[in-house]
């Protein structure tokens, strides 16, 4: 399978993904998620060992993924690549978002709260597709042994910092990852046995695409975050958990909410220059 392959098998899964609707929210019918920009990357990157550096020894190289998955095999990094999906939220959502006052519109907070069981079908629908071309991948936050180390905020797979490495945007002020699409998306990983050529980076400076990381202007990220949890100084992650907490209370009481979820923020992801494409040209 050739690269071109699959993103054309990724597009097949992508259109049939049914359970990508607001329709149980009443929100109405269209997609909650966009088509999805894939970017890759080489399995044995440097940059994935150097991520033990910058977020933890805990995080995970993609050769470590593959170990977790399949205990007793060992592949090299250089036998794998990895993909990251990419998935633009509706542009209703992100005007929402945009327009209102200071808490999460309806319609992101459920695009954020129901991810996790919306995102399931695409997994299994995707591994089945690439198990057919003889392809064998693993979804990494599908892994038993991924999530928060305990006490902390940081899994043991950063999907932005996945992205970053293949090719897809660069880090904002406040931890968002800004791709071609902007800020306004989520992510998934998988870890694909086998090689297609990697992506190049868009810039090596991890916040390239940023436009106060370029020139110290802008910073609307921080005006618009209702917990002044970002700061020239970056983002402070127990304010804005203590806010997430406050969200999710005003939420939890409304038909199809998920309360074993969070049901996000992203106020700093909307309405700001980044929110849809890259600021910087």
């Amino acid at each position: 399978m050739n690269k071109m392959e699959l993103n054309n098998l990724i597009e097949t899964v992508y259109v049939g993904w049914r359970e990508n609707t607001f329709a149980p929210y009443a929100l109405g019918d269209g997609p909650i998620w966009r088509r999805p920009l894939v970017g890759l990357a080489a399995g044995d990157d440097p940059v994935f060992v150097r991520y033990k550096e910058v977020i933890g020894p805990f995080h995970w190289t993609p050769q470590e993924v593959w170990d977790a998955a399949h205990p007793g095999e060992s592949l090299s990094g250089s036998a794998l690549t990895v993909a990251v999906l990419c998935f633009p939220q509706a542009e209703e959502t992100v005007a929402d978002q945009a327009s209102g006052g200071d808490t999460p519109a309806p319609r992101w907070v459920f695009a954020r709260n129901s991810w996790n069981a919306v995102v399931k079908p695409f997994y299994a629908s995707i591994l089945a597709a690439l198990a057919r071309q003889g392809v064998r991948a693993v979804a990494v936050d599908q892994l038993p042994e991924f999530g928060l180390e305990p006490g902390g905020f940081a899994a043991r797979w950063s999907h932005r910092h996945a992205a970053y490495a293949a090719g897809l945007g660069t880090f904002g002020l406040s931890d968002g990852f800004i791709s071609r699409a902007g800020m306004a998306v989520r992510f998934i990983t998988l870890i694909l046995e086998g090689n297609w050529e990697a992506d190049p980076r868009v810039s090596e400076d991890p916040h390239g695409w940023c436009l106060f990381f370029r020139s110290g202007s802008c910073k609307v990220c921080a005006a618009r975050c209702p917990a002044g949890a970002i700061t020239p100084r970056g983002h402070d992650k127990e304010r804005c958990r203590a806010w997430l907490e406050r969200c999710h209370a005003l939420y939890r009481n409304t038909p199809g909410f998920d309360v074993n979820v969070e049901a996000g923020c992203g106020l700093c992801q909307a309405g700001v220059p980044c929110a849809k494409a890259s600021p910087v040209k």
